[in-house]
C-alpha cells in the first residue's frame, strides 16, 4: 500500500514538473512575441517621425530658398527699368501703379507654385500698403500679430518662419526694401496656411495632425475653420472626424500615447515642433499610426502558442499516465528475474572454473597472436609517421586513440599531453562549433572536410584543411573517426593575394576613363568596365559570355558596312590592332557613337595568347568640335582675303562717290546730268553695302555693342523681311528674358538673313517659329560644354523644304548657295557676326521637315542699360583748318575738294610722321590745326592709331577723327578708348563728313 502511494506521489511530481516546463516555455515565447511586437511598433513610430521631420525640413528649406530667390530675382531683376519703376512707385506711395507692376510677378509665382498665396507691400510704420490678392484692403496695422514685420522694419534684415492662420500655420518670408539709401518698407512673400499639411498628407499614408495652442489662434485674431478644440489645443486634420472620436483619450502634451479609436489600436506620436521666425514654437505636427494589424497579429501569435502548449501538456500528461504504471511493473519483474539469477550463480561459477582451464591454453595462443600484432602495429606506426600531414584517430567520446609523429611535431605537444586532450582543444571560437558540425556530418555521411585555424601549443594559429572519415567495426557500427590535416596557410595567403590582385585589376578597369572589353581565346566576353557599359548599353552581367561582335558591334559610319571584328584580327595577327578611321559603335538601343582606339592580345607568363582586350573611347563630341574648328578656320582664311579686298575697294568707292557728289554740286540746273549722277551715286552706295558685308565677314567688322532688348530687335527685323509675304511668324519670348550686349545692326542682319532663307524655303507660304530662352547651365548644351557664364538661346524654325544632309555642313561656307540669284555670303556673314559676339550658331534640318537655326549669345550681367544723352542743337561750325592724312593721293584730293565745298581750309599729309611734324610746325608758327582726319591703315608707314597717340602727347586737346575702310583692330567700334573724337567709315558722303566735323568741333 505504501509502495503504491509512493508511486502515485512520484507520478504527480513528474506531471507537475512537465507542466511547469511547458508553461515556462510558453511564457517565454509569449514574452518574446510581445517584445518583438513592441519593437516593430517602436520602429514604425520612429520611421514615421523621421520621415515627417525630413520632409518638413526639406519643405522649410525649399520654401525659404524659393522665396528668397523670388525676392532676389524680383528686387534685382535684369529688366532694371521695370525694377526702378516698381521701387519709385512704392517710394511715391502710388498704390495703383505698384499694383499694376507687381501683379504680373504674383501671377508668375502663383503659376510656378499653386501654394503661393501672399504678396504684400508694408510701410515702415507696419501698416499694410498693398495686398496683391485684396488690393482694396489696406492701412491696417499688423504690429500686434506680426512681430517679424516689425523686426524687419527695425533691423532691415530678412525674416522667415511660420505664423498662425485660419487652417494651420502659414509660411512667410519678409524682406526690407531699400532704394537709393532710403528704407521704403517691407515686401512679403508667403505660402497658404494649408500647404504644409497638404504636402505631408500626399507624402504619407498615416493621418497627419497639426496641433496649435488655442491662444495662438486667438493672438492671430483669425476665425477658426472646422476643427477640434479641447480648450487648450486645436487639432486640425483632413480626417478630423477620426480625431474627434479619439480626442477624449488624447493628451497633446505627450510625445507618444496609445489609444483605441473606432475599435482599432492607434499610436499618436509627436513628429516635429514648428517654429516662427524667432525660433519660438507655434505648433506641432502629430502622426496617427494604425497599429491594429500589428497588435492583432501579436494576439493571434500568443493565442496560438498558448493553444499549442495546452495541447502538448495534455498529450504529455496522457503519455505519462499510460506509461508510468507499465514502467513500475517492468521494474518489479526485473527484480524477480535478478533474484532467480542469483540462485543459479553458484552453478555458473563451477562452470567457469572449467572454462578457465580452457582459457589458459587460449591465452597462450593469444600471446603468440599479440606478438604478431605488435609487429603489425610497428609497421603501421612507421607508415603513419612517414606521412608529412597530420594524422589522428579518436573514439566517440573525443579521446585520441592514435596519432602520427607529424601531429606531435606540428602541434608542439608531447605524446603524453596528446593522450589527455580532445580534438576541440585545438580550436577557438566559431571553429569549435564548425568542428562539432563536421564530426556530426562524418558520423551520418561517412566523410567530411573543413578549413579551420589550428591552435599550436605556443599560441600560434595555422590554417589547416581537415579531411575525416568514420571508423566502423566488422558489424558496421561506428566506433571512432580518423582524420588528416594539412597546413594550407601559405596556399590561402597566395589565394587571397591573387583575389586581391584580381579585385585591384577590376577596380582599375572600372576606373579607366576609356571603355575596356576583355574576351577569352574564343572571343567570348569576360568583362566590360563601367565606361564600356555606358557606351555600348550592355551591362557586364548581360554581356558576359556573349561573343564580342554581339556587344561591340562596329560599322563604317560613312558607308554603313560592318567593320572587321578587332578580336578576330588580334587573334589572327597576334599583335596590337588599331581601329580604322570613321568607325562607329552601334549601341544596344541602336544609337551610333564615333569611337577610336585599339585591341591588343592578353598573354600569360609563357607569352601565350589567352584572350583579347579592346580599349575604346567616344570621339563623337571631338569630331563635332573638329568640324566646327575647320569651319571657323575656313571662314577666317576667306575673311582675311575679304578684308583686304574691302579695304582697297572702299578707297576706290570713296573716290568714286566723292567725285560724283562734287560733280553734282557743279553741274548746276542740268536735271539730266543730275539724274545720271544720282543714279551713279546710288549704285556706288549699293556697292558700298556689299563691301560692308565683306567687312562684316572679315575680322575688321568688329561690332559696336550696346545693351539691347533682344526680343524687340528680333521681332522688328523679322517683320520687316516678311512684310507683304505669305509667311507668318510666331514669337515666344519669356518675360524675364535677359538682355545682351550686342551690335543691333549686325544682329538684325543675322535675323534678317536667316528669315529670308526661311521665306525662300516656303514659296507657297508657311510659318516661322522664333523662340528665346535663358540658358543658366551652359554645360547642358553641346556647343557650350566648355563655356562658362549665362547665355540666351534663339531658335528659328521654319516649315519649309529643308536642307539635304550632304549640304548641311556647307551652309556657312562663303559663296555657297543653292539659289540662282545670290552671293552666298548671307549665312557666312551670320556665322562671322555670331563668332565676333563670342556666341555660337548651329543648324539642323531634315528634307521635307523644315530647318532649325540655334543661336547662343553670352549675357553680360555687369553691363547697365546706357541712357542716351540728348545733344543740344548747336549753331553751324565756322570755317576751320583741317589736316587730312591718307596714303592714297586720290582720297586726299577728294577730301580736300569736299572740305572746300564745306568752307574749310585743308592741310594734306601722306602718313603719320608727316602729320606729327606738320601739326607741330603749324602750332609753333601760330596757325594751329583745328581738326585732324586720319586714315587708320597706312601700308608701310605710321598709321592713325599710333599717330593719334603721339599727337595727343604733343597737344592733349587735339581733336582727331579716325577714318578707315578696314581695320584688324576694334578701333572704329571703340574709337574713344584710343583718343579719337569721332569715327567715319569709307566711303562717306558730304553729309556724313559734315556731321562728324560738326560733332567734333561744336
Amino acid at each position: 500500500m505504501k509502495e503504491s502511494q509512493k508511486n502515485i506521489r512520484e507520478k504527480h511530481r513528474v506531471v507537475a514538473f512537465v507542466t511547469v516546463v511547458i508553461f515556462g516555455i510558453c511564457a517565454g515565447f509569449c514574452g518574446y512575441i510581445i517584445w518583438r511586437g513592441q519593437k516593430e511598433i517602436t520602429a514604425k513610430i520612429s520611421v514615421s517621425e523621421k520621415n515627417i521631420r525630413q520632409v518638413v525640413k526639406i519643405l522649410e528649406k525649399n520654401n525659404s530658398d524659393k522665396h528668397k530667390n523670388n525676392i532676389k530675382s524680383f528686387l534685382n531683376t535684369r529688366d532694371s527699368s521695370t525694377r526702378v519703376r516698381i521701387l519709385k512707385a512704392f517710394e511715391r506711395r502710388d498704390r495703383e501703379e505698384l499694383f499694376q507692376l507687381s501683379e504680373p510677378y504674383f501671377k508668375l509665382f502663383k503659376k510656378k507654385d499653386a501654394s503661393f498665396s501672399t504678396f504684400d507691400w508694408l510701410l515702415p510704420d507696419n501698416r499694410t500698403f498693398l495686398r496683391i490678392v485684396k488690393p482694396k484692403i489696406f492701412d491696417n496695422d499688423v504690429s500686434e500679430i506680426r512681430p517679424d514685420i516689425v523686426k524687419a522694419n527695425q533691423d532691415l534684415q530678412q525674416n522667415s518662419g511660420y505664423i498662425p492662420a485660419r487652417t494651420g500655420l502659414s509660411y512667410r518670408v519678409v524682406q526690407p526694401v531699400v532704394y537709393q539709401g532710403r528704407h521704403l518698407g517691407v515686401v512679403q512673400f508667403g505660402l497658404t496656411d494649408s500647404f504644409l499639411i497638404d504636402m505631408l498628407q500626399r507624402q504619407f499614408d498615416n493621418v497627419v495632425i497639426q496641433v496649435m495652442p488655442t491662444n495662438t489662434l486667438q493672438r492671430s485674431k483669425i476665425s477658426k475653420l472646422p476643427s477640434y478644440n479641447n480648450g487648450s489645443f486645436i487639432a486640425q486634420s483632413y480626417d478630423i472626424d477620426l480625431i474627434k472620436s479619439a480626442s477624449p483619450a488624447i493628451d497633446w502634451k505627450l510625445d507618444h500615447q496609445r489609444t483605441v479609436i473606432q475599435g482599432k489600436d492607434y499610436v499618436v506620436s509627436k513628429a516635429i515642433e514648428l517654429s516662427n521666425y524667432a525660433g519660438d514654437p507655434e505648433g506641432w505636427l502629430f502622426t496617427l499610426i494604425d497599429i491594429s494589424e500589428l497588435t492583432a497579429e501579436q494576439r493571434t501569435d500568443v493565442i496560438k502558442i498558448v493553444t499549442i502548449s495546452i495541447i502538448i501538456l495534455f498529450f504529455a500528461v496522457f503519455i505519462i499516465s499510460k506509461s508510468y504504471n507499465k514502467l513500475i511493473d517492468k521494474i518489479s519483474r526485473m527484480n524477480d528475474t535478478l533474484t532467480q539469477r542469483n540462485i543459479t550463480l553458484d552453478d555458473r561459477v563451477t562452470e567457469r572454473t572449467r572454462i578457465n582451464t580452457a582459457l589458459t591454453a587460449e591465452i597462450e595462443e593469444r600471446k603468440q597472436a599479440e606478438n604478431a600484432l605488435k609487429e603489425e602495429k610497428f609497421f603501421t606506426e612507421s607508415a603513419l609517421n612517414s606521412i608529412v600531414d597530420i594524422f589522428y584517430l579518436f573514439d566517440l567520446n573525443g579521446k585520441f586513440l592514435t596519432w602520427n609523429r607529424a601531429f606531435s611535431e606540428v602541434s608542439g605537444y608531447s605524446d603524453q599531453e596528446l593522450s589527455l586532450m580532445k580534438p576541440t582543444d585545438f580550436f577557438l571560437g566559431d571553429d569549435i562549433q564548425g568542428v562539432a558540425e563536421i564530426v556530426e556530418k562524418i558520423y551520418k555521411e561517412g566523410t567530411g572536410k573543413i578549413e579551420a585555424n589550428f591552435v599550436l601549443k605556443d599560441g600560434r594559429q595555422i590554417l589547416c584543411e581537415f579531411v575525416g572519415s568514420r571508423l566502423e567495426d566488422s558489424q558496421g557500427n561506428v566506433i571512432g573517426f580518423t582524420g588528416i590535416g594539412r597546413d594550407i596557410t601559405e596556399r590561402k595567403q597566395a589565394e587571397e593575394k591573387l583575389a586581391a590582385e584580381k579585385e585591384r585589376l577590376a577596380v582599375t578597369l572600372r576606373s579607366i576613363g576609356d571603355g575596356v572589353i576583355t574576351t577569352d581565346i574564343e572571343g567570348r566576353i569576360v568583362f566590360i568596365n563601367k565606361v564600356a557599359e555606358q557606351l555600348t548599353g550592355w551591362s557586364n552581367k548581360d554581356a558576359e559570355g556573349r561573343f564580342s561582335h554581339e556587344v561591340f558591334n562596329i560599322v563604317n559610319e560613312k558607308t554603313g558596312q560592318k567593320c572587321a571584328n578587332p578580336v578576330s584580327r588580334v587573334l589572327e595577327f597576334g599583335r596590337i590592332v588599331g581601329l580604322a578611321n570613321h568607325t562607329a559603335l552601334i549601341c544596344k538601343d541602336g544609337a551610333l557613337r564615333s569611337i577610336a582606339d585599339s585591341g591588343a592580345p592578353i598573354r600569360d607568363m609563357e607569352s601565350k595568347i589567352i584572350g583579347v582586350v579592346i580599349v575604346f573611347h567616344d570621339i563623337t563630341h571631338e569630331k563635332k568640335m573638329e568640324e566646327e574648328l575647320l569651319k571657323v578656320r575656313k571662314l577666317e582664311s576667306v575673311g582675311v582675303l575679304a578684308g583686304g579686298i574691302a579695304h582697297d575697294f572702299n578707297n576706290i568707292l570713296a573716290a568714286i562717290l566723292g567725285n560724283i557728289e562734287l560733280a553734282a554740286y557743279r553741274v548746276g540746273e542740268d536735271t539730266k546730268i543730275v539724274s545720271l549722277l544720282s543714279n551713279a551715286q546710288k549704285a556706288t552706295k549699293r556697292a558700298a553695302k556689299l563691301t560692308q558685308q565683306l567687312l562684316t565677314f572679315s575680322k575688321g567688322g568688329d561690332p559696336v555693342k550696346e545693351t539691347t532688348s533682344i526680343s524687340k530687335l528680333i521681332s522688328e527685323s523679322a517683320d520687316f523681311v516678311l512684310h507683304g509675304s505669305p509667311v507668318s511668324c510666331d514669337y515666344t519670348f519669356p518675360d524675364d528674358l535677359w538682355m545682351v550686349n550686342v551690335d543691333s545692326g549686325q544682329l538684325g542682319q543675322v535675323i534678317q538673313n536667316i528669315v529670308i532663307n526661311a521665306k525662300h524655303a516656303m514659296p507657297e507660304g508657311g510659318r516661322i517659329y522664333i523662340r528665346c530662352d535663358n540658358v543658366e547651365d551652359a554645360a547642358s548644351e553641346a556647343l557650350l560644354s566648355l563655356q562658362e557664364g549665362d547665355f540666351i538661346r534663339i531658335t528659328i524654325q521654319d516649315t519649309g523644304i529643308g536642307i539635304p544632309q550632304e549640304m548641311i555642313d556647307k551652309v556657312f561656307d562663303p559663296y555657297f548657295t543653292t539659289k540662282q540669284a545670290g552671293s552666298g555670303l548671307g549665312l557666312a556673314i551670320c556665322h562671322s557676326i555670331i563668332n565676333k559676339h563670342d556666341g555660337h550658331i548651329s543648324v539642323q534640318s531634315s528634307p521635307g521637315k523644315g530647318t532649325t537655326f540655334t543661336i547662343y549669345l553670352p549675357v553680360d550681367p555687369s553691363v547697365d542699360i546706357p541712357v542716351a544723352k540728348q545733344q543740344k542743337p548747336g549753331s553751324a561750325v565756322k570755317a576751320a583748318r583741317i589736316m587730312v592724312m591718307d596714303d592714297d593721293e586720290i582720297i586726299r584730293t577728294l577730301v580736300q575738294a569736299q572740305l572746300y565745298v564745306l568752307g574749310h581750309e585743308t592741310v594734306l599729309v601722306a602718313d603719320g610722321e608727316q602729320a606729327i611734324n606738320k601739326y607741330q610746325e603749324l602750332q609753333d608758327g601760330g596757325a594751329p590745326v583745328d581738326l585732324v582726319i586720319m586714315d587708320l591703315t597706312i601700308p608701310g608707314g605710321m598709321g592713325g592709331q599710333e599717330a593719334a597717340q603721339q599727337l595727343l602727347q604733343i597737344d592733349p586737346d587735339a581733336k582727331i577723327i579716325v577714318s578707315s575702310g578696314y581695320s584688324n583692330d576694334p578701333v572704329l567700334a571703340s574709337y574713344r578708348e584710343y583718343g579719337f573724337c569721332a569715327a567715319i567709315a569709307k566711303p562717306f558722303d558730304l553729309a556724313e563728313l559734315m556731321k562728324s566735323i560738326e560733332s567734333t568741333l561744336s
